[in-house]
């Protein structure tokens, strides 16, 4: 026991001083809505308001550990990752793209969690001004099964983001990904996703040639066992 103890004291003393302050401020106040709130997990972006504790914690650095700190608290509270959500479609930077980073990691473990607002964030992700936030979403949105309420709306987006020369290649990569997964149960879009990846191949960067033919290897290998 004396151990345990001893290693959650070096935990805690190995986080800047801000990160111990607003961690306390979350264990003694931050639960007291948990269980109330827990129910709620379809509120209005519009009615929610971010409490002051999630964007000082937003805003104290763009770190790892300090995200990994955010993140943890999302995937416990609901509420707390609503108003996550809501920060996200305010756009401002930088504590918008921080929230989409925490939202993203909160939700490798449990993907389940974003089912509430896939839908949303697909939709307006040809809004966002960063590369970052259709990165995050798009990462998010491979974890899931494509639902029939969104799937046409994220086909639209990945065709069109790597259609778009000045997207990241990160991006494309992960709308590339997307599209040749949704190519095993949709025969009809490999043709169209062959064509606009070679098309984007013809003057593309190395690293989008080296991702462009694992899927066209990928598409071909499913034409092949559809013969």
């Amino acid at each position: 026991m004396e151990n345990k103890q001893y290693s959650l004291c070096c935990i805690f003393v190995a986080l800047p001083e801000a990160f111990v302050s607003n961690w306390s401020r979350y264990q003694t106040n931050g639960k007291s809505g948990n269980n109330s709130t827990s129910k709620n997990t379809n509120l209005s972006l519009k009615t929610i308001r971010s409490e002051p504790f999630l964007e000082e914690l937003l805003l104290q650095e763009m770190s790892r550990a300090n995200t990994d700190l955010v993140a943890g608290i999302l995937s416990r509270d609901p509420e707390r990752l609503a108003q996550a959500i809501a920060i996200v479609m305010r756009q401002e930077e930088p504590i918008s793209r921080r929230a989409m980073w925490a939202i993203d990691i909160a939700c490798e473990k449990n993907p389940g969690l974003i089912t509430p607002y896939i839908k949303l964030l697909i939709i307006k992700m040809p809004e966002f001004r960063h590369d970052a936030f259709r990165r995050h979403i798009l990462r998010i949105a491979a974890r899931l099964p494509f639902h029939d309420s969104y799937k046409g709306a994220l086909l639209n987006v990945c065709f069109d983001i790597i259609a778009d020369s000045n997207k990241a290649i990160a991006v494309k990569a992960n709308a590339m990904q997307i599209l040749s997964r949704m190519a095993i149960e949709e025969p009809d879009i490999r043709h169209e996703l062959k064509e606009t990846i070679r098309y984007q191949m013809e003057e593309a960067t190395p690293g989008f040639r080296s991702q462009a033919r694992k899927v066209l290897n990928k598409v071909k290998e499913l034409d092949t066992n559809t013969l």
